[in-house]
């Protein structure tokens, strides 16, 4: 079944979420080779990328394959981006960043992945996410548990970015243990 991505604004309190263009390249560029954001997904001095090389990855963008940007949704200015990747057979792959540094820590990340998970489910039939997050991401932990992940295990990465070595977390959210953790809760 074909799935038009362009019907992907999906609306929150306080954000928006649509489909990145090559218009928006100058955020990902901005974001993508900026220390302080990408420290945090193991590229301590940023991914050191350039405008045609966001643009090509821009032109990589599928159906199964997505990448959305994120507004503040008062001002429409882009504060983020995330992505997912469908894996076949009801499952998904997902990515965030909250690129504006003014906007981390405000709820706006938790905000975007409860609207995705909404949408993979229930306009893809996605049944399971997947993620994985460096071990030393503990905003990122928070985050993903808060909105009912479960940490799966670990994977030690050898000669990640910068020849750091780093463990990540792989993090797994199911409707069924969502329901399970919110009747738990009640």
């Amino acid at each position: 079944m074909e799935h038009d991505v362009s019907k992907i604004p999906l609306c929150g309190d306080r954000i928006l979420i649509r489909q990145v263009s090559h218009d928006d390249a100058r955020y990902l560029l901005k974001w993508w080779n900026d220390p302080a954001i990408m420290t945090h997904v193991g590229f301590p001095t940023g991914l050191d990328i350039g405008k045609n090389e966001v643009l090509s990855l821009l032109d990589e963008v599928t159906d199964e394959k997505n990448r959305l940007l994120i507004l503040d949704r008062s001002s429409g200015r882009p504060i983020g981006e995330m992505n997912f990747t469908i894996a076949g057979s009801g499952k998904a792959s997902v990515g965030i960043k909250i690129g504006e540094l003014a906007y981390q820590n405000k709820g706006y990340g938790k905000e975007a992945v409860k609207l995705l998970l909404d949408y993979l489910s229930r306009s893809r039939g996605i049944a399971q996410v997947s993620l994985d997050v460096r071990d030393d991401n503990f905003r990122a932990h928070r985050l993903y548990e808060s909105v009912g992940f479960k940490n799966e295990g670990y994977v030690s990465e050898v000669g990640s970015a910068h020849g750091q070595t780093s463990n990540t977390r792989i993090y797994h959210y199911t409707w069924e243990s969502h329901r399970d953790m919110s009747q738990e809760s009640d």
